[in-house]
């Protein structure tokens, strides 16, 4: 059997109304058989999206503000809570395959491409799968509903702002892990994922190193000379249309770095080919705290983003001789701050007071008591620049508190002895 290849596709905002009843012998990526240890999660998210779409314990808002809240849209009145989603609701004429529902600039021009393409495509050891924000992956052809919902709407009233994306990071990852270990232990090992999103804000939903550390090459498509979002979803149709075998090993599977043009006849310019996971910045910061403490590569998504800016403008500051360490030592200190509350929700006080009201009060945290009063004795329990002027050393002492306060306090947080 041939080494099996993943292509990521994006879901697509327009869908096509109507369907059937559900079938429970359609294939599902929620399932013990696809994704053994992960279905159960995922089937919880979906069922957690749909109650925010329903307005149910909060709701989804339209990440342009121009819609409105999402329980008002037509598509999310309507939906049901069906098998798809870890529900016993049948619905009537509600379901539809995800590559039949789905009706955006991307489907359109791969059936005017290859009209043949869904029903051709079994032939290819090919699996496609779809990022979408009520069902985060789901198969080509799994059964959906019609909905309205996009991975940048948020929830109302979230501070920080909770978007879906990050409602789905990092399960979305989870399971495309254990979609590939049980492809691997079923005797169809996945050998290549190849990343055809449409946005960055998809992209930005997954792990890349995570997945390439399965065993597979990962590879992110690139469009020369560079296109817009507009354009390069037609584009994207057309390299599935015109090269569906290139994916597989059993016709020499594409390689990153290899470019490829568009055949004459599509009336194309662009040409494009494969890289490898692209590491930002921003990532190589946080990998490199990480090295130090390894603890804190469980942080939660908010508190690891200050912690990478509070360590990135440490950075560039320190060729500087007349930078403001207080203001940095700030910038520190406000990571803890956003840490302790996630484990304590509801905290709405500011001042310096709570913090250590919370460490106290909270059995696990005690032992973090000593290095967050020394840690915020070198802010200025008044402000950054209460006290004498803070000096680099101080900085370089801050920054080592902080990382420690946070590596232990991740011990802490997943022991659940707090």
């Amino acid at each position: 059997m041939w080494p099996r290849s993943i292509i990521l596709l994006s879901c697509s905002n327009r869908k096509r109304q109507g369907g059937d009843s559900y079938e429970e012998k359609n294939r599902r990526i929620a399932s013990s058989d696809a994704a053994p240890d992960q279905w159960k999660s995922l089937l919880a998210q979906r069922r957690r999206i749909f109650n925010l779409l329903k307005g149910v314990r909060g709701r989804l808002v339209n990440e342009d503000q121009a819609g409105g809240p999402r329980e008002l849209a037509r598509a999310n009145c309507d939906l049901v809570y069906g098998p798809d989603l870890g529900g016993a609701e049948l619905g009537t004429a509600a379901y539809l395959p995800a590559y039949r529902r789905y009706d955006g600039r991307f489907f359109v021009k791969l059936r005017q491409l290859a009209p043949m393409f869904w029903d051709n495509l079994r032939q290819h050891p090919v699996e496609i799968l779809f990022v979408s924000g009520l069902y985060g992956l789901l198969f080509w052809e799994e059964l959906i509903q019609e909905y309205d919902c996009h991975l940048g709407d948020y929830v109302e009233g979230s501070e920080p702002r909770q978007t879906v994306v990050k409602l789905w990071t990092p399960l979305l990852t989870n399971v495309l892990c254990d979609f590939i270990e049980a492809k691997k232990k079923g005797g169809a090992p996945v050998h290549d994922v190849f990343d055809m999103l449409s946005d960055e804000i998809y992209q930005k939903a997954f792990d890349w190193r995570r997945i390439s550390g399965k065993g597979v090459r990962v590879h992110h498509r690139c469009f020369h000379p560079p296109v817009s979002r507009t354009d390069g979803i037609p584009l994207i149709a057309q390299v599935l249309a015109t090269h569906l075998g290139r994916f597989c090993e059993e016709s020499g599977v594409f390689r990153n770095g290899e470019t490829m043009a568009f055949p004459p006849n599509l009336g194309s310019r662009h040409k494009f080919d494969f890289e490898y996971p692209r590491t930002s910045e921003k990532d190589k910061i946080f990998e490199s705290i990480c090295c130090e403490l390894p603890a804190l590569q469980t942080l939660p998504l908010t508190v690891r983003d200050r912690l990478t800016k509070a360590e990135a403008s440490r950075l560039n500051a320190k060729p500087h001789a007349d930078f403001d360490s207080g203001a940095l030592i700030v910038s520190y200190t406000k990571c803890i701050e956003a840490w302790l509350r996630l484990v304590s929700p509801g905290i709405n006080a500011r001042s310096v007071g709570w913090i250590y009201n919370v460490v106290q009060s909270r059995r696990g945290l005690r032992d973090l008591e000593t290095d967050v009063r020394v840690l915020w004795k070198l802010r200025g329990e008044g402000g950054a620049h209460d006290g004498p002027e803070k000096t680099s050393d101080d900085l370089e002492n801050a920054r080592t508190l902080a990382l420690k306060i946070l590596s232990d306090g991740e011990q802490i947080r997943l022991s659940k002895n707090y």
